[in-house]
């Protein structure tokens, strides 16, 4: 027999599970000490679905260690294991909601210990020493995150060949770390300026078949031959900087006290989006001017080029066709296409793009109006990278890291690295019940760069490439011949 209160449940008519759940009364006593709800959460007594009475005030959400509410639109989490991006001090302040006086929030911003002062990115700390008058010295008002060679202390990820924003290095300018024409540099930083016989170079690529126009619906020209692009590259303004010591920031030393060798690998996937693979520790900074050259066939950039070495040295000397690169002459030839009627120059385009600006002493890349004696050097190239897992101590996290690193780069993060394969989660599987997390690229069929066609032979090129752990790339050429004897062993039956 069952008891007058289980009679009562069992006959019970439940049109929502919030019914059902109302029928074990109130989940909290909230007419006591906020229902034991802390800091800014609302008691709710009725009981609900994944509730626990603890509820955020509207338009707030929960930190991430659950301690309170706060408006993520308008600061940063202390608690999200980044120390909320502050390089010393992640600071709380309880504030009343401006349209519920009888609800409040928690605004969070960054802090610095004594004898330091906040810098204009509301992140990093500056040492009031450091905060002088004259040129050596950092102006106020000056972006703490433009400083020079700055990407040298953040984190790089070397899969999608980005710097990140998680600030690796402390960025501490302690030392008199001066270099001509700069400001001062941040402490551990070496930079050497390249030899003059490096500087304001020009170097011109060997003509190539355009492979994007080798492709889908391709027209051809026997006689005239591949499309082509060349490219025009000139460099100046060369430094190469080096971290000469490192001393680890304060949020990137409290986040590896968090990573243990149990860390999941969605807490260390959040580790290398936030920092990165690997930091850099030499580069390649300055200006460059990178121009593609796209010729309409191959015979027009050989007649071109041959007609531009004539004309040139023509001028004078072999010193004069060094003078006046054939960029700068096919620059002449489109700008004058415009007064006349020259088909030869027709279809030639010119794309540039520059990276910083060039230095007023380099007479190859220097345009009229837009000079600067002492411009500021850019990253341009990345030549030496080191895995961040090297200033992790504990071989155990080390391990975990570099497992979770591999699952990054072959794995879409969604499975494990087992030898030379991907074994993916449960959950990265299609709609088929096949598994995703290592999708193949569609393979390139083209028309062979190193083969023309002809009117016996067409040469393609299939590039399949699986990247499971590694590259593989296979060619193949397909040739097409006239055969007078179908008994030839060596013809293909589609068999």
């Amino acid at each position: 027999p069952f008891s007058p209160r289980e009679e009562a449940m069992l006959s019970t008519y439940f049109e929502t599970i919030n019914d059902l759940l109302s029928s074990f009364g109130p989940v909290r006593d909230c007419s006591r000490n906020n229902g034991g709800c802390t800091r800014n959460f609302k008691c709710v007594s009725d009981r609900q679905v994944d509730s626990s009475g603890c509820v955020c005030p509207e338009e707030l959400r929960p930190m991430k260690d659950g301690s309170g509410c706060y408006d993520h639109s308008k600061g940063i989490d202390c608690s999200d294991g980044f120390n909320g991006g502050c390089e010393q001090l992640c600071l709380q302040q309880t504030l009343p909601l401006p349209h519920d006086a009888t609800s409040s929030t928690i605004f969070m911003f960054c802090g610095c210990v004594e004898e330091f002062k906040l810098a204009p990115d509301g992140k990093s700390c500056l040492m009031l020493s450091d905060v002088c008058e004259g040129p050596k010295c950092l102006k106020p008002d000056s972006k703490f995150n433009n400083t020079l060679f700055g990407e040298m202390l953040h984190g790089y990820n070397n899969r999608t060949q980005h710097v990140n924003q998680g600030q690796v290095f402390q960025m501490t300018f302690r030392e008199n770390n001066f270099i001509k024409d700069f400001p001062q540099l941040a402490d551990g930083l070496s930079v050497i300026p390249l030899p003059v016989e490096e500087q304001c170079r020009g170097v011109l690529s060997e003509p190539l078949p355009d492979l994007q126009l080798l492709t889908g619906d391709v027209r051809y020209d026997e006689a005239m031959g591949y499309p082509m692009v060349q490219q025009w590259r000139v460099r100046s303004n060369l430094y190469r900087v080096k971290l000469s010591t490192i001393t680890l920031s304060a949020g990137f030393t409290d986040v590896l006290k968090i990573l243990t060798k149990e860390s999941s690998r969605e807490e260390l996937l959040s580790f290398i989006q936030h920092y990165g693979s690997h930091y850099v520790a030499e580069a390649l900074y300055g200006s460059e001017l990178t121009c593609v050259i796209h010729f309409p066939s191959k015979k027009v950039q050989q007649q071109l080029w041959l007609q531009y070495q004539k004309e040139t040295t023509e001028l004078g000397s072999k010193k004069e066709l060094k003078s006046m690169p054939f960029i700068t002459y096919l620059s002449g030839l489109l700008t004058a296409q415009m007064l006349s009627d020259d088909q030869l120059i027709s279809g030639v385009e010119i794309r540039c793009e520059e990276k910083g600006r060039c230095p007023s002493t380099c007479h190859l890349c220097r345009r009229p109006g837009k000079e600067q004696l002492s411009p500021t050097p850019v990253l341009l190239e990345i030549n030496r990278v080191v895995p961040l897992y090297t200033l992790i101590q504990d071989n155990g996290t080390k391990e975990a890291f570099k497992s979770a690193l591999m699952s990054s780069y072959w794995c879409s993060g969604k499975g494990d690295v087992i030898d030379d394969w991907c074994r993916c989660d449960l959950s990265a599987f299609d709609a088929s019940g096949l598994p995703n997390c290592s999708p193949l690229p569609q393979p390139v069929l083209r028309l062979s760069p190193a083969v023309e066609p002809s009117s016996t032979v067409v040469s393609l090129e299939w590039v399949d490439v699986q990247p499971a752990i590694g590259t593989k790339v296979s060619d193949y050429i397909l040739q097409h011949k006239k055969v007078d004897e179908y008994t030839d062993t060596d013809l293909y039956t589609g068999k």
